[in-house]
């Protein structure tokens, strides 16, 4: 009975590590995507005024 729980603390202890290393993911996409997005207004910012002085 004792290994019962040991076993069921342990995969109970490997979801919530599997769970907050799919949230710390899902953190870093979104952190990444706003990153993309500013870096990409950057390029076209600097594209435009690059053609206006041209």
């Amino acid at each position: 009975m004792n290994s019962t729980y040991l076993l069921v603390a342990a995969y109970a202890l490997i979801w919530v590590f599997v769970f907050g290393y799919i949230a710390w993911l899902g953190r870093r996409q979104a952190w990444l995507q706003r990153e993309v997005e500013l870096l990409r207004k950057a390029i076209e910012g600097y594209s435009g005024r690059k053609a206006a002085r041209g």
